[in-house]
């Protein structure tokens, strides 16, 4: 009787799955088995895990993830599922949110991985329906998926993306909504994000006041975005993001230079704003994605006034992390994404690696909010000093300042700063030719005349120039940065700070391009701060 008992135990634990995607809940199969007690503070991650399919041929795969067209196999399918699983086990979070698992199929894969681990996640939902897509949002979870709903992202009459997933999760006797997300890339303009933050914060303003949800996902942008949006060439919305302006992740109070939300300001502001928990890290912590030299946050955790109250489920304060697994999931300080070597007939996967994202995690707790209880960090707002005029600090920002190529590495830096608690600090490994190491797209206040100005020390071989769009680019080369119409890489080394001034002449358009190029052979160490313009 005892191998039929199994069988059986083995079926109902594998229906009930599938209940849960349905929007069911299937708390009575596994409350003396699989769930553990409900814990006084439980954590809660998001892991984008870079394109999870099953070996099923659906006609929506990626060319490399097609048996038969690539070295996508059992073999390789077993191996990319044991090292996500691996991930995940190691991260131990109770809830897990996903996004780029291809079907329920996948999922399903996933988690007979993980049980194999001994980690049990017997509640899941995916968000396959009603569009179609590649891949999915998805979320699996220890405790009971009450009720799943699916928001359609339709962008035009040929465009739609991912869904949306609503997953409210039981805990105990309380309720938690989860939105999980997967935003429009940056293949696509951001009226295209703009748009699919429009409709997820539809929902939100639907739901009663004080209901306990959280934002979850790769939004596809930077906690930052609205500072970097010109810059990135993705502005075709007036400046405004889905990120900072739909979901209100900026301070409303008008002031020379918009601050992002903190904590504190809930109890300022009435309404819907969203705090973003990247914000209690260190600026060097804030990364979970690297693309072309440039440390990005595109995987966001966003809580509304709600987590920060005295009822249902609370935030745990400053308890938000990278997971890097000690390091584990970082190659050369990357994450070490699912790796492919290029051949001739494409793309054949290696079985090294795990993602392209690295995952990030929360704990929360049931009843009051209570400040700094959880986390070791303190907290690190985005201003914590004051604007001067029209002198920009690099506390503040990093002026969008951009990486172009992943030869650089762009930083604050703590040691050499001119004015206030930071500067920006630009290292450049020898490159084989002269190439744009940072660019900036700069919003002048005035068309005529102007200038673009700002501390500067380091070493190296370097030409800033600047232009109006449309218009030659006029060049500053180094070591003296005075006007010339071609670029010339002198090497130069200015051991304390020195003010450069770049005059910009005839302006008809405020939109100044603003880049610094360095000359072949010769690495790059170079920091600015106290920028005017």
């Amino acid at each position: 009787m005892k191998p039929v008992l199994s069988i059986l135990l083995s079926f109902v634990s594998a229906l009930s799955v599938f209940c849960v995607q349905k929007g069911s809940s299937s708390e009575k199969h596994f409350k003396n088995s699989y769930e553990e007690a409900v814990p006084d503070t439980f954590v809660i991650a998001f892991y984008n895990v870079e394109n999870l399919f099953d070996l099923n041929l659906d006609g929506t795969e990626y060319q490399e993830y097609k048996v038969g067209f690539s070295n996508w196999d059992s073999i390789m399918q077993k191996q990319k599922l044991a090292n996500i699983a691996d991930v995940i086990s190691a991260a131990g979070a109770h809830i897990v949110t996903l996004c780029e698992i291809e079907n329920k199929n996948a999922l399903s894969d996933l988690i007979v991985k993980l049980k194999e681990n001994n980690i049990h996640y017997p509640h899941s939902a995916i968000a396959d329906t009603p569009f179609t897509t590649v891949t999915c949002p998805a979320v699996i979870s220890k405790f009971p998926v009450k009720e799943v709903r699916t928001f359609p992202v339709k962008l035009s009459d040929k465009a739609v993306s991912r869904n949306i997933l609503e997953a409210d999760i039981t805990i105990d006797t309380t309720v938690l909504k989860l939105f999980v997300n997967h935003w429009p890339s940056k293949h696509h303009p951001e009226s295209w994000r703009l748009e699919t933050a429009k409709i997820l914060l539809s929902r939100i303003q639907q739901l009663p006041s004080g209901t306990d949800y959280i934002i979850l996902g790769d939004l596809n942008s930077d906690y930052d975005e609205y500072v970097k949006l010109k810059t990135m060439g993705m502005d075709n919305t007036d400046g405004l993001t889905g990120i900072n302006h739909v979901l209100k992740t900026l301070n409303p109070e008008k002031t020379a230079k918009p601050l992002l939300f903190t904590e504190n300001d809930f109890q300022c502001f009435p309404g819907v704003f969203h705090y973003n928990l990247w914000l209690e890290l260190p600026y060097y912590e804030r990364m979970s994605h690297f693309y072309k030299g440039n440390r990005q946050t595109p995987d966001n955790v966003l809580l509304p006034r709600s987590m920060y109250d005295s009822t249902g489920i609370s935030y745990c304060d400053n308890s938000f992390e990278v997971f890097t697994w000690n390091g584990k999931l970082l190659k050369h300080k990357r994450p070490f994404r699912w790796e492919f070597r290029w051949q001739k007939n494409g793309k054949r996967h290696v079985g090294n690696g795990f993602s392209d994202h690295l995952p990030i995690l929360a704990r929360f707790k049931k009843g009051k909010f209570t400040p700094d209880t959880c986390g070791k960090q303190q907290h690190y707002p985005v201003s914590s000093l004051p604007l001067s005029g029209d002198i920009i600090d690099f506390e503040l920002t990093d002026e969008g300042l951009v990486a172009c190529n992943n030869s650089v590495e762009i930083l604050r830096d703590t040691v050499n700063p001119s004015e206030g608690k930071y500067c920006l600090a630009i290292r450049q490994r020898p490159v084989s030719s002269n190439i744009t190491i940072a660019r900036k797209v700069f919003q002048l206040k005035k068309t005529g005349v102007s200038n673009i100005s700002f501390d500067f020390l380091g070493s190296g071989k370097i030409s800033f120039r600047t232009r109006e769009a449309g218009k030659k680019w006029v060049y500053f080369n180094s070591p003296e940065f005075t006007e010339s119409k071609s670029a010339r890489y002198k090497e130069f080394n200015i051991p304390e700070w020195k003010r450069i001034n770049l005059r910009c002449e005839n302006i008809q358009s405020k939109d100044m391009e603003f880049e610094i190029r360095s000359g072949k052979g010769y690495p790059v160490h170079i920091y600015l701060d106290n920028i005017k313009y």
